[in-house]
């Protein structure tokens, strides 16, 4: 289906009073805007979402290609693969054999996106549930939305849990350019490189220990030059980590793992440690 015959011209999100860290109870002042000027109507949104989840099914060699690979493999090693398996159905690459001039490129970018932004929670899920949950996999409910459909495949149900990934994954999508991943899926993609193979790129730069994979590293006792909870990696405390935070708080989180963040960022800022890394 073209994306102008549902959906209208070509999306564009834009704010509306907005602050400039929002707290997560003004959320709901962001607005995705239906073409220009345009609020998109709830049958709409309804169809868009009913879209992705038509959308978000994954073929059984990508499954195939994982399940190919060690249970031991690193989650981003099993979650690129999955991606470059997916990349057989681009329907950009298809279009762009068949000769489709420059000026209607978007139209199968467009379709790939969509697709990719549906499948890639699944993939995700299946990749979390095949190494940690000994490949016990949770199907779509088609009764929730995005995030905590989300939620729900990894294995979590609760209402907070729930509320949380919502905000996770929508502060998570402000990553424009400025780092590694987004800085590597914007050059791959320069070379028409279809999304797929863009966005797989993009997942091996967020892999490096100086990048995503250093949110996975805890050393308490570690020596300045070691990665400790990704925090070294800022000046200053990076927002999207303090509206989670807040949220988290907010729901009464007191968890171990959750409270050494915190404090281990102070004991770095005080002791003037944060940044100082070997590159």
């Amino acid at each position: 289906m073209s994306p102008q015959s549902q959906y209208g011209s070509r999306p564009s999100v834009q704010e509306s009073s907005v602050p400039h860290n929002p707290h997560p109870r003004r959320r709901d002042k962001l607005t995705v805007f239906h073409g220009k000027d345009k609020v998109p109507s709830k049958e709409q949104v309804d169809a868009f979402s009913k879209d992705l989840r038509d959308r978000a099914t994954i073929p059984d060699h990508v499954y195939k290609t994982i399940d190919a690979l060690p249970i031991t493999a690193h989650p981003m090693t099993q979650f690129a693969t999955g991606v470059m398996a997916l990349q057989v159905q681009s329907e950009f690459q298809k279009a762009y054999e068949k000769g489709i001039p420059k000026s209607k490129f978007w139209e199968p970018t467009y379709e790939d996106c969509l697709s990719l932004i549906a499948q890639v929670p699944v993939l995700a899920a299946y990749v979390y549930r095949r190494i940690y949950k000994s490949g016990q996999i949770i199907p779509l409910d088609d009764s929730l939305d995005y995030g905590g459909n989300f939620a729900h495949m990894l294995g979590f149900d609760n209402p907070e849990m729930l509320e949380l990934m919502r905000l996770y994954v929508t502060i998570h999508s402000d990553h424009e350019g400025g780092n590694v991943s987004a800085h590597t899926g914007h050059l791959v993609a320069s070379a028409l490189s279809d999304p797929y193979l863009s966005f797989a790129a993009a997942l091996n730069g967020l892999a490096g220990p100086l990048h995503g994979l250093a949110n996975q590293v805890l050393h308490p006792t570690a020596s300045c030059q070691q990665i400790i909870v990704g925090f070294p990696l800022m000046m200053k405390m990076n927002c999207s980590y303090s509206l989670q935070c807040d949220c988290i708080i907010g729901k009464g989180g007191r968890s171990l793992n959750f409270l050494i963040v915190p404090t281990s960022y102070r004991q770095l800022s005080t002791k003037k440690l944060v940044g100082s890394y070997k590159r």
